[in-house]
């Protein structure tokens, strides 16, 4: 079983022009440099003065400047193989079992090859891409993360935010509180009453990707046409029982609109209430069923 480890996002390097001369070599691995890339093979080999005659790699480490980028470790590979290979034959040979990819820090791409393969997500917005279109996949939810079944293979998902499919579409994982596609579903139906359109939350989930805050979005939201006429006035009881009846369905009790007619008269302004009330616990219960298995855009 092979693990690829990202130690930085995949679009911010490109290491199928990385080369080097051999500034180390042992029957235990072998070193290529160009004094700021470096490639550090790993494994069992025969040598002589020319070089690696032949050998068996079982890990391949590329850095810069001393710091690592990406990591291959648990291989088993004919050394030929891999010093023929482009970089991407070697990733369909090395992925080519049940393997492990684990992210970085910022926004990677997974690519499952054959094999029941496990893909842990880390910061930033993760996506695991599959051929094939909507159609052909069936996912479920698994403990903390998902299990994708598709073209005979079975994939589990930690930490993952979008799986895009060949079709174009894009199902979006982020839905818990604090997560962006979540967010931005239960801020649209808080505001609207209305299951949001796939249009109005594509746009706002790409804006909370692109770095916006929910306060942010709530802003953009109460300044739009449909949230004034469901809110015509500026009256902070009617408000209030607006955001009760719209988003919670149901009569304000009266500590409630106690404490939120404080929070007005204290400087809260409706988009931050709209906020709170959006990511509430009793909302996120309300809309965990239409959330579970995330939302196809």
């Amino acid at each position: 079983m092979t693990t690829l480890t990202f130690h930085r996002p995949e679009d911010s390097y490109d290491i199928s022009d990385w080369d080097g001369h051999l500034s180390i070599l042992t029957s235990s691995g072998y070193q290529l440099t160009d004094g700021v890339h470096t490639i550090d093979v790993r494994g069992f080999f025969t040598y002589n003065s020319t070089g690696v005659t032949a050998g068996l790699v079982t890990g391949m480490y590329w850095s810069q400047s001393g710091t690592p980028v990406l990591s291959i470790s648990g291989l088993s590979l004919d050394y030929q193989k891999a010093l023929n290979s482009s970089v991407a034959g070697l990733m369909t040979e090395v992925l080519k079992g049940n393997d492990t990819i684990i992210g970085s820090y910022g926004n990677d791409g997974f690519y499952g090859y054959t094999g029941n393969d496990t893909f842990v997500g880390g910061p930033g917005v993760d996506t695991a891409y599959y051929d094939g279109g909507r159609n052909k996949v069936a996912i479920s939810a698994s403990g903390s993360g998902y299990k994708v079944s598709t073209l005979g293979k079975v994939d589990t998902l930690n930490g993952i935010e979008r799986i895009a499919m060949g079709d174009g579409s894009v199902l979006a994982l982020d839905v818990k509180p604090g997560e962006n596609a979540g967010s931005a579903y239960r801020i649209y139906q808080a505001a609207f009453d209305r299951k949001p359109d796939v249009s109005g939350l594509k746009f706002w989930i790409e804006r909370m990707d692109a770095g916006a805050s929910l306060t942010q979005v709530a802003q953009g939201v109460v300044d739009s046409n449909e949230f004034k006429s469901i809110n015509p006035t500026n009256d902070t009881t009617q408000l209030i029982n607006n955001y009760y009846l719209h988003v919670l369905h149901r009569e304000p009790d009266a500590t409630g609109f106690q404490y939120w007619s404080k929070a007005a008269e204290n400087g809260m302004q409706p988009h931050e209430m709209l906020v709170a009330f959006s990511e509430s616990i009793e909302n996120v219960n309300g809309t965990t069923a239409a959330l579970k298995d995330g939302i196809w855009m």
